[in-house]
């Protein structure tokens, strides 16, 4: 006998999206222990030899949008971020209605997100623009918080099926 999970194109999201969230949640691990080698370093470096690591500051500012966009898809998809409820519906239908109103802005909001950082990338890409000191490539940090975007664009629609289900 099959369980709930087998043989449904449901089961197939819901297993993808675990895999996708504990993807994310190792590569934010390691990202959070660059950024804090790379800190810790540049401490020891600068007060102990007196010779800063260059352009750590710049890349650890990198890194810090990095883990943002890809924080964030974890939080929607487990639920974590942060809700204010001004109104607390009583009916089934309501509280349905408050869930897709919810959902429908998150959406809405990652979708501009998406579409600006791609537009910001793009000009990137063509004014060739990068950092300051360590001379990286900004086209690439935006094109990595676009697809932290769309994660939480479609990782969105997935939590809203899901809490769907329980009301």
């Amino acid at each position: 006998m099959k369980g709930p999970d087998h043989g449904t194109s449901q089961g197939g999201i819901a297993k993808a999206c675990r895999l996708a969230a504990a993807g994310l949640g190792l590569a934010c691990a390691c990202v959070l222990l660059i950024m804090m080698s790379i800190t810790g370093m540049d401490v020891v470096a600068r007060y102990v030899f007196n010779a800063p690591i260059a352009g750590a500051f710049e890349l650890v500012e990198i890194l810090m949008v990095v883990l943002v966009y890809m924080a964030l898809p974890l939080a929607i998809l487990s639920n974590a971020h942060v809700e204010v409820e001004l109104w607390e519906p009583k009916s089934r239908r309501a509280k349905r209605f408050v869930l897709v109103l919810g959902a429908a802005s998150a959406m809405a909001v990652f979708a501009v997100f998406s579409i600006e950082l791609y537009e910001h990338a793009q000009k990137f890409t063509k004014r060739e623009t990068v950092t300051n000191s360590i001379a990286f490539p900004l086209k690439y940090v935006a094109y990595a918080a676009m697809v932290g975007a769309v994660s939480c664009f479609f990782f969105a629609i997935t939590n809203l099926i899901e809490r769907l289900k329980k009301t």
